[in-house]
């Protein structure tokens, strides 16, 4: 049995189904469910992962001022991942508008007939 995939794979798949754009309607609206969803775990792990920036911010005994501490925990990983899943974050939004843009449009388009 396959590993199912991962927020960010499922996000890629989606994400290249949009990108010819000749997506199907019916399509579009299914992404649209899914996307709401995903953008919710997404937004947990944004939390989740600034948290642990903060900690590590405080974890940092290297430095005496604040300022001194944040640089330095901005190279550690948790930096990485609360970038990542805030760009995660966006792209997810910006599909999310692409969607119910399109859907906006093909039902505009239907009542003119």
């Amino acid at each position: 049995m396959a590993e199912p995939l991962s927020v960010r794979e499922r996000i890629t798949a989606i994400a290249n189904r949009l990108i010819p754009g000749n997506t199907d309607p019916n399509e579009i609206a299914s992404f649209e469910l899914s996307l709401v969803g995903l953008r919710w775990l997404v937004s947990l792990e944004v939390v989740a992962s600034e948290l642990s920036y903060r900690h590590a911010v405080l974890d940092v005994t290297s430095q005496t001022t604040a300022s001194g501490r944040e640089q330095v925990a901005k190279g550690t990983a948790a930096y990485a991942r609360w970038l990542e899943a805030e760009a995660t974050l966006d792209t997810v939004t910006e599909m999310l508008r692409t969607c119910r843009s399109n859907i906006r449009l093909q039902t505009e388009a239907a009542r003119r007939g």
